[in-house]
């Protein structure tokens, strides 16, 4: 069950009471599809059914948090969610209202949270946004002593004579190296300002977002860009010849590169405007459910995603695949490649080739990136192959007639085990059908940790022990006094764990919301290595105060995790009374870990070779998609289920490849196989011998020092010579890996050799059996009227629609509850104008589509056992207070003069509202 806390806007009119309207909605799909053809429809059927259901019979009343953020930043609304607002069912205000009481399981009464225990607090916030202050409510929440963060540092200081661009000189034309050492010195003064600004603003948004903080940290976005231009054009001015200083000539090279900045001003423009185009199409991708005309109602996330994950009908499961392909691939392709040659552009004006070599800079120009990709593939592809050819197997045994027992694996099948992309980059889905012991249970840390009465500050505690058993410092007040650990209840916050280094040497932070589970246990390990490795690092200059590089900073996080993931860790530190360490647990944690993260390898090579090679011009427009699924049966195993053609666009099914996201420093191939390295490197250290899946730090104090002598290097050095440090070889070698998945690559191996499966595969990459094509015969004959590879559009650009004052004269479907007079969409009469569903014209014109305030929809999730209701009818009659069953305070939506004026005496309705009424034997209260 989905419970949806919709808050009603009146307009502008003054309010003293307000309604929390509360729905239960099973079916999320139809809700959207019955918007958009019939928003009255939707209230007095889809509501009222769904609201027949009584979800709430069992006892447990279910509120979960989700909220969909609708204002237009980098990406364009989701169309679903401009079904929503553009169709008027309801206006939603852009301000969080929680629940102001819930009984608690043992009976106990709940405190509102502070931010809203005073009415008058409501009133006023409700006042402001009304009168049009774009809902900030920071200021309010200040006053009634709420510890919200806010940007306290004000703006940058730019009377410096370094912000001063009259002085500079040409590029190379300064052969002094005293000069070049000052301007680093200048440099460190004014960039610690900038950065530590920077990330305060940064940390103000995202742990609480208000329009106010928002703005803020625009605005010191702006200041940075402007930062990081001047000093480019500065340190532009040295000849890197004339400085010897190894470690000054690296700070001016890379303070000289700009990026995307390079390009002149009408250029990044359309370079932002491209990326947003296709963000835009990616978000807008829809699709149809089988069988249905357009609109699509269907988006990614979450509908195509868990079709894929929880469907075994393999019509549906080829349908989502290619619809989905079909949706915002061609949309998308002439974007992408107008974005490839914009950042081919960026790369020359920086000194290199093509875009490829912007991705490769990371790695030095000693290093061949796609040679190290290609070699990291090699080591690692006989454990690949081992798990190719039994999840094949597994999956014959669903789908015998789709598959060839020595060939690829038809991608709409591996997709349904995969998760978030779409692509079949990784098999986690599968674990559960394919699990090697599936009756040898994991370990169930949680229990433990509860009844140890752990808390979230006691995890960050443990988390803290274990670095300082290694011969760590303790963390700095700051960070204690600082960080977020648990979401907070009185304002919106971005829960993605984060560390954050303030660059003033002194503060560092995590935000987090943290549960009492093993899982985010280990999220906190992770961030608290980021945090330990941005103190250790911070008597660097400040360019040198970051990780090595993007794969180094990976290696070390997860090395750490996966240290503490051992039983023997846990054991160590009291969290398990006893050690099991069962072979057959330990083959099953394994091959966890491989679906995650060996699955995903060749993907992530294939995909950056791909891009690679469209930046390199080796593949044009003509051939992309071609040699696409060329790379994807000849490093993956995978095959296309239905033919395509040079008009497809396929690899822009992929997010990260959308957004041009090299999985070589985001998801992290070379990190996946660098963090064995770290792993048995910092084992040696310790002098430990065993198997290096149950190796862990704990009191390790040689680790420790290993770790603290290449963490506080920051990027001064090569990556190289850190990774050397900490695995005693500048080498990737993915030789670490395989050594800790040995006992699962001998349990593959010998399973495999019982069921006879081929090792690899054969490729037959135009061969489609009997199978495959009576399927793709019977799908297609399941695809929209018209054609699906237009129908990525929000609701607003969709022919044979209109909104009202729009033309429908010649058979347009009147949307927002309007009608057709024959000639435009007109609004019913008695519209009242707290209840606006016919809005004039185009809504994505009146604050409702890209550019709008933006609104946002709240759905609430809290586990809450009661006692069940005897009847349907206390339910119904107990308004006012809290029912037995559903433990919801209803409010009055009306003031008084609201309902004299608008409301019929012999209803106690109006006439937006009489539906409501009858629907859900709601009766409000005239005040």
């Amino acid at each position: 069950m989905i419970v949806v806390l919709l808050f009603f806007t009146v307009g502008r009119l003054s309010i003293v009471k307000y309604c929390l309207w509360v729905v239960a909605i099973d079916s999320f799909e139809s809700f959207k599809r019955c918007l958009v053809m019939n928003a009255s429809l939707c209230r007095s059927v889809t509501m009222k059914a769904l609201i027949a259901k009584r979800s709430f019979e069992n006892g447990v009343v279910e509120k979960k948090v989700i909220i969909y953020f609708c204002k237009q930043q980098s990406a364009a609304i989701p169309s679903y969610s401009q079904i929503i607002f553009t169709n008027g069912c309801w206006l939603l205000l852009n301000i969080f209202i929680t629940l102001s009481s819930s009984q608690r399981p043992d009976g106990t009464t709940r405190a509102p949270p502070q931010a809203i225990a005073s009415e008058n607090v409501v009133n006023e916030l409700i006042s402001r946004l009304l009168s049009g202050n774009g809902g900030d409510i920071s200021s309010d929440l200040q006053q009634n002593s709420i510890n919200i963060p806010t940007v306290n540092g004000g703006t940058v200081n730019r009377d410096d004579p370094y912000w001063n661009a009259s002085d500079i000189l040409e590029p190379n034309s300064v052969n002094d190296e005293t000069a070049a050492l000052k301007f680093l010195v200048d440099y460190d003064k004014q960039a610690e300002e900038v950065f530590s600004k920077s990330a305060e603003a940064g940390w103000c948004f995202l742990t609480n977002m208000t329009a106010n903080t928002r703005k803020e940290l625009a605005e010191m976005d702006k200041t940075v860009v402007e930062f990081l231009h001047i000093s480019a054009k500065r340190a532009k001015q040295f000849n890197l010849n004339s400085i010897h200083n190894k470690k000054a000539k690296k700070q001016i090279k890379n303070l000289s590169q700009e990026g995307i900045y390079v390009l002149p001003e009408k250029k990044l423009e359309q370079f932002i405007s491209v990326q947003a185009k296709i963000n835009q199409v990616f978000a807008d991708g829809t699709v149809c459910e089988p069988s249905r005309p357009p609109p699509c109602t269907m988006p990614l996330e979450p509908d195509l995603q868990r079709i894929m994950a929880t469907s075994r009908d393999v019509n549906e499961l080829y349908y989502v695949w290619l619809a989905w392909r079909n949706a915002v691939g061609p949309p998308m392709k002439q974007s992408y490649l107008e974005m490839v040659d914009l950042f081919n552009e960026i790369a020359k004006l920086n000194g290199l080739k093509h875009g490829g070599e912007i991705w490769q800079n990371t790695y030095g120009e000693n290093v061949n990136l796609i040679n190290l990709l290609e070699k990291i593939y090699d080591e690692v592809r006989p454990l690949y192959d081992q798990l190719h050819a039994y999840i094949r197997n597994q999956l014959r045994k669903q789908y015998a007639s789709f598959m060839h027992q020595d060939g690829q694996i038809p991608a709409h099948l591996l997709v349904k085990f995969s998760t978030g992309d779409m692509s079949g980059s990784n098999w986690i889905n599968l674990y559960s059908d394919s699990v090697p012991y599936p009756e040898h249970h994991p370990l169930d840390v949680n229990y433990h940790l509860k009844s140890l009465n752990y808390t979230v500050e006691k995890m960050v505690r443990t988390a803290e022990k274990l670095f300082t058993s290694m011969g760590f410092g303790r963390l700095p007040k700051s960070f204690w006094d600082y960080s977020i650990f648990v979401r907070p209840n009185d304002r919106d916050m971005v829960c993605y764990p984060a560390a954050f280094d303030f660059k003033n040497q002194k503060d560092f932070r995590i935000k987090m919301c943290a549960q009492v589970t093993w899982e985010d246990f280990i999220q906190l390990i992770r961030q608290m290595t980021s945090t330990y490795y941005q103190i250790a690092y911070k008597e660097q200059p400040i360019s040198f105060r970051e990780a090595a590089n993007p794969a180094i900073s990976y290696a070390l996080t997860n090395a750490l995790a996966l240290s503490v993931s051992s039983e023997d860790f846990m054991h160590s530190v009291g969290i398990l009374p006893d050690l099991e360490n069962s072979q057959e647990k330990t083959i099953n944690y394994l091959y966890n870990i491989a679906l995650r993260e060996v699955a995903f390898i060749p993907y992530g090579v294939l995909a950056d070779k791909w891009r690679w090679s469209l930046f390199s011009g080796d593949i044009d427009a003509t051939n992309m998609n071609e040699k696409w699924w060329e790379y994807r049966m000849k490093y993956q195993g995978v095959k296309s289920p239905a033919r395509r053609d040079s008009n497809d666009f396929d690899p822009g099914s992929n997010y990260q490849i959308a957004q041009n996201l090299p999985f070589s420093r985001q998801v992290n191939v070379i990190g996946y196989v660098i963090q064995f390295q770290v792993l048995k490197g910092l084992c040696s250290a310790i002098g430990y011998q065993g198997p290096l899946h149950r190796c862990h730090f704990f009191e390790g104090k040689l680790a420790g020092e290993k770790l603290i002598s290449a963490m506080k290097l920051g990027a001064s050095e090569n990556w190289t010579d850190v990774l050397k440090i900490l695995s005693g070889s500048e080498e990737i070698s993915g030789a670490a890996m395989m050594e800790y998945m040995e006992p699962l690559i001998q349990w593959l191996v010998k399973t495999n050799a019982e069921t006879g499966e081929t090792i690899g595969w054969n490729e037959y990459p135009d061969q489609f059996n009997e199978a495959e094509i009576t399927l793709a015969k019977n799908i297609s004959k399941k695809l929209p009227v018209g054609d699906i590879k237009n129908n990525a559009h929000s609701v607003s650009d969709l022919e044979g629609i209109a909104f009202p004052g729009e033309d429908c004269s010649q058979g347009q479907q009147c949307l927002a509850d309007s009608t057709c007079n024959g000639t435009v969409c007109v609004c019913p009469p008695n519209s009242v104008p707290w209840y606006q569903t016919c809005l004039p014209n185009d809504p994505t014109m009146v604050g409702f589509g890209p550019g709008g305030e933006g609104f946002q929809l709240d759905l609430i999730k809290e586990e809450l056992v009661t006692e069940e209701s005897t009847s349907s009818q206390e339910e119904s009659n107990d308004i006012n207070g809290s029912t037995s069953s559903m433990q919801w305070k209803w409010l009055s939506i009306f003031s008084a003069s609201v309902a004299e004026k608008y409301l019929p005496a012999d209803t106690g309705c109006s006439y937006a509202a009489e539906q409501l009424c009858d629907d859900f034997s709601l009766y409000y209260n005239h005040q």
